[in-house]
């Protein structure tokens, strides 16, 4: 291991934001080998905090934060009662990998239950439920044209996607497709205005396979990411719950789980207006509203967008979410039915984890946590470790 001195040379040379990509990797390697009593004295003995000039503490951790969003190891930082410097917090997210791969912690592997068979990460599947009643499987091997129905051709243009291309002249009668994920499924939809649909697990998405009249209308349940084609003449309407998302020409992400008991709509790019029969409220890039069951009138505030948009690029991100929010989302992806039993935590927790890892090994950083896991088959058990 490297001598101490060097270490902290390299703490600092990062907060400074100087580090080169070979000194980069020994800090991993140290991070990864190091005893949390050996880290915590290093950090304070490195005097990152009071280096002059002061170092851009959020920046810092938004460098680290944006490296460890391109790795492929699940990664997960706690924020709760006790606020960390941002250079603290970043770093402690490193070390988190390297204890949880070097085997270090050996109080979770033995309080973590895993099944015989592991739960695996969702994958591309869905099925889709024509107009006549016919339901047609989709998954990774789907990469053939299903057949034609008036004139738009069903193709799966490629794994886990399927494109709807419109015809040369409006079809005399209209067909409606719903797009249906399981758990554990995600699937892509390029509609036949050429706007394209990300469906999240156990979502649907009910649409017409040609946009004949004077606007664009789908249904949506669950969580979807859109990318809508602007067409002023045509605007493109998502029906969620009791509300009506209006669209010229834009990105954004739609949650509405039944479970949670809200509807979150986060703009990406654009604008958009929502509507219920109470309320309206009008979006920008950066914002998000909140519709919550029972509510008369939505709530907004500035978000960051790729937050909400993570999953779409294979990764759960949470912010300050509590551990049941956080469980729900994790079950939905891995298809197991979450029970939890007495009081649960509500502290809040900050992190990113993989959703290309095998559940137990996601269940495994979870541990590091106030909660305890079981899982007993598709059921997945939780307690307070407090109780």
């Amino acid at each position: 291991m490297m001598e101490q001195r060097k270490i902290i040379t390299l703490l600092r040379k990062y907060a400074a934001g100087v580090l080169t990509p070979e000194e980069n990797g020994l800090l991993r390697g140290w991070l990864e080998e190091v005893d949390a009593d050996t880290f915590h004295k290093v950090l304070d003995e490195s005097g990152v905090e009071e280096m002059e000039p002061a170092p851009d503490l959020e920046a810092f951790s938004a460098r680290m934060e944006r490296r460890l969003d391109e790795t492929d190891r699940p990664l997960l930082r706690l924020h709760g009662w006790k606020r960390w410097t941002s250079a603290a917090a970043a770093i402690l997210l490193l070390l988190a990998v390297g204890y949880y791969f070097a085997g270090k912690t050996n109080k979770q592997q033995e309080t973590v239950m895993i099944a015989k068979a592991d739960n695996q990460p969702g994958s591309n599947k869905a099925i889709l439920k024509l107009s006549n009643g016919r339901v047609v499987p989709l998954d990774e091997s789907t990469g053939h044209v299903f057949g034609k129905q008036t004139e738009n051709a069903i193709i799966g243009k490629d794994s886990g996607t399927i494109e709807y291309i419109a015809g040369q002249s409006a079809p005399p009668t209209v067909a409606y497709h719903t797009l249906i994920t399981p758990k554990g499924g995600q699937y892509k939809v390029i509609l036949p205005d050429g706007t394209k649909v990300w469906l999240n697990a156990a979502s649907s998405l009910y649409y017409p396979t040609a946009f004949t009249g004077a606007e664009r209308e789908v249904v949506l349940t669950g969580e979807a990411y859109f990318e809508v084609v602007q067409q002023a003449a045509h605007p493109f309407k998502v029906k969620v719950g009791g509300i009506v998302v209006n669209v010229l020409g834009t990105s954004f992400n739609i949650c509405a789980y039944k479970e949670e008991k809200q509807i979150l709509t986060t703009l990406v790019d654009g604008a958009v207006k929502l509507q219920s029969n109470q309320a309206a409220v009008m979006l920008k890039p950066g914002q998000e509203a909140n519709y919550e069951e029972g509510a008369t009138e939505f709530t907004k505030k500035e978000v960051d967008a790729d937050i909400a948009i993570a999953w779409t690029k294979g990764l759960f991100r949470f912010e300050n979410d509590d551990i049941v929010t956080i469980t729900r989302k994790i079950a939905r992806w891995y298809d197991v039915e979450v029970q939890f039993e007495g009081k649960m935590p509500t502290r809040k927790f900050i992190g990113v984890l993989s959703r290309q890892e095998a559940l137990s090994t996601v269940l495994k950083i979870l541990e590091g946590t106030d909660v305890h896991f079981r899982q007993e088959g598709k059921k997945l058990i939780v307690t307070s470790k407090s109780h």
